[in-house]
């Protein structure tokens, strides 16, 4: 009834927001486990189908993107800083 329903609601809501604190913390794996139950339970919540989305595009393309208020994060970019890229392409000006 209305009250499994709601229940059931919850624990989707709980999937996406631990699938969403995943993907953050790069456990894309684990993210990807909790986004796939959420759709099992729910397949038309936007929420999972927009996770699984940004997973799936951050195991092809290595890069991280905001998903549903999660702070995003670019790996490319931080390994490029981490690496020393020259200051003009960190878009800092040299004095003269």
């Amino acid at each position: 009834g209305r009250l499994a329903g709601d229940a059931r609601g919850s624990l989707v809501d709980a999937l996406v927001r631990r699938g969403a604190h995943l993907y953050e913390r790069k456990s894309l794996p684990r993210a990807r486990a909790s986004a796939e139950r959420a759709l099992a339970l729910d397949p038309s919540n936007a929420r999972a189908r927009a996770l699984l989305a940004a997973i799936r595009k951050a195991e092809l393309e290595d890069i991280f993107e905001s998903v549903d208020g999660v702070v995003g994060i670019d790996r490319v970019t931080a390994r490029r800083l981490a690496a020393g890229v020259p200051l003009r392409d960190r878009g800092v000006a040299r004095r003269r």
